[in-house]
């Protein structure tokens, strides 16, 4: 009486050197993925920075155009104060 059918009696699936295999190249993919975030992240914040003291300098110069005098800090002049890491601008 056969049990495993017209397949005889070899089991099929993965080895463990093949899934050893696999699980490393997930691991590199991952790592190399997770290295770009983080540029990635750097660079917009570097472009959030950017347009923050591009907008604080149209604020102050539409201050000075509108009152004929420097506004004494940035909340005066109705800019935002803080860049994207949270650091004052001035």
């Amino acid at each position: 009486m056969k049990l495993y059918g017209r397949f005889g009696n070899k089991q099929s699936g993965f080895t463990l050197i093949e899934l050893a295999i696999v699980l490393i190249i997930l691991g590199i993919l991952v790592a190399l993925g997770a290295a770009l975030v983080g540029p990635l992240t750097k660079r917009s914040k570097y472009d959030e920075s950017r347009e923050v003291v591009k907008s604080a300098k149209e604020a102050v110069l539409g201050y000075v155009v509108k009152n004929g005098y420097l506004p004494a800090d940035l909340e005066t002049a109705g800019a935002r104060k803080l860049d994207a890491w949270g650091n004052d601008l001035v």
